[in-house]
């Protein structure tokens, strides 16, 4: 009986997208790639590019800006999902009680 509440419970946070950290001993919502933040940097990087044509640093911002935000995005896109509290990757199902 215990065990089909167990399994109940942890279908319940499965549909939730959630995860269970063993470092943390609890489930959490995993941190997500990079997201927006490579294509901010890179939209910034072009925007700092068109108005370089006029004024010279502003294009070699706008090349820093873009080199900057491909490195982060191989570099955040190769990390995965990891946990917000302890930032690890140690994901695994939830003890038996």
């Amino acid at each position: 009986m215990e065990e089909r509440d167990n399994q109940k419970d942890n279908a319940k946070y499965e549909d939730k997208e959630l995860k269970y950290c063993e470092n943390c001993k609890q489930w959490v919502t995993p941190t997500e790639g990079p997201g927006g933040a490579v294509g901010v940097l890179i939209l910034i990087g072009f925007v700092f590019i068109f108005f370089g044509i006029f004024f010279g640093l502003a294009l070699i911002l706008g090349i820093l800006m873009i080199i900057v935000g491909i490195i982060y995005g191989i570099i955040k896109a190769g990390s995965g999902d990891r946990c917000p509290i302890c930032n690890s990757q140690n994901w695994d199902e939830p003890p038996k009680e």
